[in-house]
């Protein structure tokens, strides 16, 4: 029990090292060194892409990413491929709690030109498919399984270009995702970019 913060108001959430076991300790450590596998990015030396800028030329690049779950954390090995307008992202996704591994997948297509009602729009979408922790529990050996789809609509006429999303998923940890629990989810917004 954490008790009311020294205040008087609300739960003492405050934690410092000497307040966790050895165990406890030894788990941050491990995510602390864990997270310079996000350092594996060729994006942050300049490197968007590899296998050259001629039209028609496949691109390619890889990424690793480590990020604190709901449950433990998730390694995910990212490969980003492109030819001409056609883009793509094929993600490995490792998760682990305290039990071991789970294993995921996902794929997803970003902004491929489409003409609709005679104006220029963007078409996004992906899917997942993903074993994890059953009820998102650190100790658990159970697995769950549970997916996801989500395709986005953008349109490409101003600067302030105009979207809707629309996801939905199972039971899960998805990273960007508020819910662990069944979900449907729309978002309209507006992004800003160059005038098509």
């Amino acid at each position: 029990m954490r008790g009311i913060h020294p205040s008087g108001i609300g739960i003492d959430r405050d934690r410092r090292g000497s307040d966790l076991t050895a165990e406890e300790r030894d788990y941050l450590e491990s995510q602390s060194r864990l997270a310079f596998l996000n350092l594996l990015d060729p994006h942050l030396i300049g490197f968007s892409s590899f296998g050259g800028r001629e039209p028609g030329r496949l691109r390619w690049n890889a990424t690793l990413r480590h990020q604190l779950t709901s449950f433990g954390y998730t390694v995910d090995a990212h490969f980003y491929l492109g030819r001409g307008d056609l883009n793509g992202r094929l993600t490995v996704h490792s998760y682990f709690n305290d039990a071991g591994y789970s294993p995921g997948l996902e794929l997803a297509l970003f902004e491929r030109p489409q003409r609709i009602a005679g104006l220029d729009a963007e078409l996004s979408a992906r899917t997942a498919v993903w074993l994890q922790p059953r009820g998102q529990q650190f100790r658990t050996a159970d697995r769950q399984a549970g997916g996801l789809v989500g395709v986005d609509l953008a349109l490409r006429r101003w600067r302030a270009i105009p979207y809707v999303s629309l996801t939905a998923k199972t039971e899960g940890w998805v990273a960007g995702q508020f819910a662990l629990e069944d979900d449907v989810s729309v978002v309209v917004g507006l992004r800003f970019g160059g005038s098509h």
